[in-house]
Formats: C-alpha cells, sequence, structure tokens
C-alpha cells in the first residue's frame, strides 16, 4: 500500500482557480510543509526531487502540497497575465486550503525565485510557520531577470532573426510587450516586480528557523559571499538562519535531470527532524 494519499484540487486563488497537488501520509503528524515553486523552466528542473521529498515525508507522516501558481502549471490563467502580488495570495491561499482540510502548515520550503515569494507570504498564511527551508535562493530579481532575458538572447544569435541585447527586451517591456523566452510569454507587469525583488527585504522572523541551502560545486562545499553577506544581512534584522553548503550540480540550470541527494536528504532530516 502506498505510504501516502495523492490529492489534486482546484481551489480559488487571488485572480483566477489554482491547482494544488497535495500528498497526505497514511500514518500522519498532522503537519504539513508548503512547497513554494521556482520560476517558469527551472520548475520542471525540480519536479522529480520535489516528488522524492514529499514521498520521503510521507514515510515519516508529514504531508506536502504544491501549487501552480496562477498562469502556471496546471492553474488557470495565462503566464503572459502573472503578477507577483497574485501569486503571494496564491501561496496564501494554498496554506488556507490545507488548513482547512486539517493539515495546517507548520513549515516552508521555498525553491529558486520561490524563496522570496515564500518569505513574503509568510504574513498572509494562517498561522506561523516554525520552520522555513530554502533552495538556492535567487537574492537579486533584476539580476535574475536579466540572467532570463539572456535565454532569449542567445536563441537569436543562432537564428536567421536580428540580433537582441537583455536592453532591447528590457525596453520592449517598458513599453508594454509581452516577450516570449524559452518558451515563456514574460509579461510587462511581471518583468518589472521582479526587477524590483530583493531576498533580504523579504527575509524575517516569521520565517522561524531558517535554513539556508546553497549547492555548490567547490569542495568542501562553502557558502559563497553573496548568500553569507545575504545571511548576515537577514540575521541584523532578526532572522534566525542556519547556513548549509552541499555539493552537487545546479539542478534548476542542468541540461539533464538532476536529483542532489545531499540537498534531499539535508531538507529531509531538517523538516522531518524539527517541525
Amino acid at each position: 500500500m502506498s505510504r501516502c494519499r495523492l490529492v489534486a484540487r482546484f481551489i480559488d486563488g487571488a485572480r483566477v482557480r489554482i491547482l494544488v497537488v497535495a500528498r497526505f501520509p497514511r500514518a500522519s503528524s498532522g503537519q504539513a510543509v508548503l512547497i513554494v515553486p521556482p520560476f517558469a523552466e527551472e520548475m520542471n528542473k525540480s519536479r522529480r526531487a520535489i516528488a522524492l521529498l514529499a514521498d520521503a515525508l510521507a514515510a515519516r507522516g508529514i504531508a506536502t502540497l504544491l501549487p501552480d501558481l496562477g498562469g502556471t502549471g496546471d492553474s488557470a490563467g495565462e503566464f503572459a497575465d502573472a503578477d507577483w502580488d497574485a501569486w503571494r495570495r496564491d501561496v496564501a491561499a494554498a496554506a488556507g486550503w490545507a488548513d482547512a482540510e486539517g493539515w495546517p502548515v507548520h513549515a516552508v520550503l521555498g525553491i529558486r525565485l520561490g524563496c522570496v515569494l515564500a518569505a513574503e507570504a509568510v504574513s498572509r498564511m494562517p498561522r506561523p510557520v516554525s520552520r522555513t527551508v530554502f533552495w538556492a535562493p535567487v537574492q537579486d530579481g533584476q539580476a535574475y531577470l536579466t540572467q532570463f532575458l539572456r535565454l532569449r538572447v542567445a536563441a537569436t544569435m543562432v537564428s536567421d532573426g536580428p540580433a537582441e541585447t537583455t536592453a532591447i527586451l528590457r525596453s520592449r517591456l517598458l513599453a508594454g510587450e509581452v516577450v516570449q523566452v524559452a518558451g515563456y510569454a514574460l509579461g510587462p507587469r511581471l518583468a518589472r516586480q521582479l526587477d524590483e525583488i530583493r531576498l533580504t527585504d523579504a527575509v524575517s522572523p516569521a520565517l522561524g528557523e531558517l535554513c539556508w541551502m546553497e549547492v555548490t560545486r567547490t569542495e568542501p562545499p562553502e557558502m559563497t559571499d553573496a548568500a553569507s553577506r545575504a545571511i548576515e544581512k537577514a540575521r541584523a534584522s532578526g532572522a534566525r538562519v542556519t547556513p548549509r553548503a552541499v555539493g552537487g550540480e545546479p539542478f534548476w540550470a542542468s541540461t539533464e535531470i538532476v536529483v542532489n541527494r545531499p540537498l534531499l536528504d539535508g531538507t529531509i532530516a531538517t523538516l522531518a527532524g524539527q517541525i
């Protein structure tokens, strides 16, 4: 018999109906972890790891829930109309649904850009969280958006179309145009919002005990200087942060689907042992 019951429900999000996929363990602790997904194609790179994590937590009596934010995955809406503020409310709506189902969210896992979204959404959740885990968090939305736009620039370099730059793409977004990037229709509103995101502005004591996990190719694994500076700033604002570096490939950018076992094992131990 399976250790968990898989449930998929469409619930009312901020603007549209969103899909929430939950794994409810048959032997229950009565607690749940909310997983806040990464951005665009990085989500597809993460699905295998998320499924393995959810199964491992279910075996320990802990439920997980994963929302498709408005305009993404199987939720209603279009990616071109995506809105950061609505996404933040979608995350809180997923937590509210779990609470109503008798599975209060006690911990949160943020993945990449989802770390910022999780940090901003916790204050909207029906109850405080005791613990949060970050996977390779995006710290600067402006730099991240530039990196995302470079996917479009790289594609035009090997095509017969006119050459483009990130500056050109940004000007088109600023003018109100939707820009296609790696199969995703990026709208001007979301682009403007991403430019304003700074992780250290969002991290707060509301995240509970925060385990900040970085993935690095260095041996032995070490936190990057940028992450260390951000953690110190977060601590200065009162956040309780434990840094942890794990070795391995950057799963969010690998050509093949990569499962980082040290990352998974550390996350399972943190969530299962401390919730």
